[in-house]
């Protein structure tokens, strides 16, 4: 025996499936686009940290002083730079 609406919950069904798998490739391009966006930022990210950190490391001053005293510095100039405009 045929039920009335079998054919539309199948074409319903058929439907969720096909926009399940668009929303999963919009999400492959979405994580292939952070990859890509990645590996072209990691040299103009990495490479000033790790001199910033040599030479943080090779100073005669403790590491925490300076540290923590970037933080400060840092911290400080996005509040005067948030109180100006």
């Amino acid at each position: 025996m045929v039920r009335p609406n079998s054919g539309r919950v199948r074409d319903s069904l058929i439907r969720a499936e096909i926009s399940l798998i668009a929303d999963l490739n919009y999400a492959r391009i979405g994580i292939a686009i952070m990859f890509v966006v990645a590996v072209l930022v990691h040299p103009f990210v990495i490479n000033p940290m790790s001199l910033l950190w040599r030479r943080i490391v090779e100073s005669d001053k403790p590491v925490f002083t300076l540290v923590f005293g970037g933080i400060g510095g840092f911290t400080s100039l996005l509040r005067e730079a948030l109180q100006r405009f």
